[in-house]
């Protein structure tokens, strides 16, 4: 069965979903968290249950995280996706707190880069002997400063940017 719940965060509204689950800690396993609205995000099926009681151990420890607390969640979740997506979700589990990896490093992790490469590669210096040029916009993209929700956030700026 399907339950679902919102919760107020830093970050706006969000949506938890949940699967009833005879080994998670509540008896529920998470499957979802979303902004509402946002695209590809969880929307409410008919069938669902609301049921906030059955998330009250895992709003405590999201908010916990967004407070600035925790750096390790002891939530059950669930995964469902192709087997390579299952492969890119749970990669970073096994990522110490504080680490950065790239896009490159998780390719690398999971077994999917393409022969020859290397997680330091990119398309341009395996491909290419010079980079493009860097492009200039002169003011923001508006796809690059919408969240998923279609909220308009200001451009990230770099040290060279104008203040």
């Amino acid at each position: 069965m399907t339950v679902y719940t919102t919760m107020d965060s830093p970050l706006g509204e969000l949506l938890l979903v949940g699967e009833e689950s005879a080994t998670a800690k509540g008896g529920t396993a998470l499957a979802s968290v979303s902004v509402p609205g946002q695209k590809g995000g969880a929307i409410v099926q008919d069938g669902w249950i609301s049921g906030p009681e059955a998330f009250t151990g895992i709003v405590t420890q999201l908010r916990s995280y967004l407070e600035g607390r925790p750096t390790r969640f002891d939530i059950e979740y669930v995964i469902s996706g192709s087997d390579f997506q299952q492969r890119v979700w749970t990669a970073p589990e096994s990522v110490p707190y504080g680490t950065t990896l790239t896009y490159g490093d998780i390719a690398e992790k999971i077994g999917a880069m393409p022969a020859g490469w290397s997680a330091s590669s990119s398309f341009w210096t395996s491909r290419t002997s010079t980079r493009p040029p860097e492009r200039h916009h002169p003011g923001p993209v508006p796809s690059r400063t919408a969240d998923g929700a279609g909220r308009h956030h200001p451009p990230y700026r770099t040290k060279e940017s104008p203040s």
